[in-house]
């Protein structure tokens, strides 16, 4: 299906140009907005167009039929069931009759004021909310129906979905869950994305010369966009190789779980064969000997302390404050101050900027 904004289709040129290009688009379904055509001519121009469809507008609620649905009837069958100023809403079935899915083409009014009508026809088409006062006048709406679920459903229904229906002549809105198996939803194909670590792989720039080193046809735009879609599929294979860690990340952390209790367990054993050999009261008088090792501690401080100082000039200083003074050494000179003080310039501006991560991004901080 394609849906596209022509902005007019009176000329004659302008409309088999536009018939033209969607026939080699092969498409089965279109909505065409903003055509501009009043309903006298409606019909010459979607013969001008070239299809032999079926066709369905809002010219009951504007002038200039603001919006066409169009489709091939060999494929698809298409039922009205509402239209405005600004929308066109259907239900499309299959040539065999089965619902294929709902459709509502939206051609919205560049107002604000104007476009209050089409949220609130959306919001009843389908809405978002579960629940409303069903006032015109002072329309309320607000969520207040969900469905909650815990980790075991996700685990056995991880593609489950909730779908809120219409409410009919009550203020709540009943919801639907619909489970599908692992098998019922096709994965989606992520796109590619780069991952800046991949930079650091041994093997990234064997990979990138061998790729960006093969011949390509075209103009260079289009050389250098086939090198970097073939150095797409390599990087993946290098991406594989550095997060397997990751995708083995619940092994590795059973066997840390291992490891540490081996290293709990002899570390116990190592104190029990100590307090046999040396003989020391210490091993038991703590959760780990905390108590020896802070009274150890407090030796050390003493002995890291001064308590007196011989100056330059042979003088013994006693006192705490001239200990303190004669260690504070050196000071700044007046030229030595003034250069902390004076202003940045650019090329100072520009090596911070470089020197910033991949990860980074220069910023302000308003006062």
């Amino acid at each position: 299906m394609i849906c596209w904004n022509v902005r007019g289709l009176n000329k004659h040129a302008r409309c088999l140009e536009v018939g033209a290009h969607l026939k080699k688009l092969q498409v089965s379904c279109l909505a065409l907005l903003e055509t501009r055509v009043k309903i006298n001519n409606s019909k010459i121009v979607r013969k001008r167009l070239g299809f032999d469809w079926e066709f369905i507008d809002n010219y009951e609620h504007h002038i200039n039929g603001r919006i066409w649905l169009a489709w091939n009837p060999n494929i698809w069958s298409i039922t009205p069931i509402e239209k405005t100023e600004q929308l066109v809403h259907s239900d499309v079935y299959t040539n065999t009759g089965n619902l294929s899915h709902h459709l509502i083409i939206v051609y919205a009014q560049n107002q604000i004021n104007n476009r209050r009508s089409l949220w609130q026809d959306l919001g009843r088409i389908r809405s978002w909310f579960t629940w409303s006062n069903k006032q015109i006048a002072n329309p309320i709406s607000s969520r207040i129906d969900r469905a909650l679920v815990n980790a075991d459903w996700y685990r056995g229904f991880p593609n489950s979905s909730v779908e809120v229906l219409n409410p009919h002549i009550y203020d709540h809105d009943p919801l639907t869950i619909k489970m599908y198996s692992h098998q019922t939803i096709k994965k989606i194909k992520h796109r590619f994305k780069f991952l800046n670590c991949i930079a650091g792989h041994a093997d990234y720039l064997h990979v990138l010369r061998a790729n960006w080193n093969q011949h390509n046809l075209g103009n260079p735009m289009e050389q250098f966009w086939k090198n970097l879609y073939k150095l797409q599929y390599s990087v993946k294979g290098l991406t594989w190789q550095m997060t397997e860690g990751i995708r083995n990340l619940k092994t590795l952390c059973q066997n840390v779980k291992f490891w540490t209790d081996e290293v709990l367990k002899n570390t116990e054993l190592e104190e029990n064969i100590l307090q046999q050999k040396l003989k020391c009261d210490w091993i038991t008088l703590g959760d780990g000997n905390n108590a020896y090792f802070y009274a150890n501690l407090k030796s050390k401080n003493k002995q890291i302390q001064i308590k007196e100082l011989e100056d330059a000039q042979g003088n013994r200083l006693t006192e705490q404050k001239d200990i303190e003074l004669e260690q504070e050494g050196a000071q700044l000179n007046r030229e030595q101050q003034e250069s902390l003080i004076v202003p940045v310039t650019e090329a100072e501006i520009w090596q911070a900027i470089n020197s910033m991560g991949d990860n980074k991004a220069p910023g302000c901080t308003e006062q």
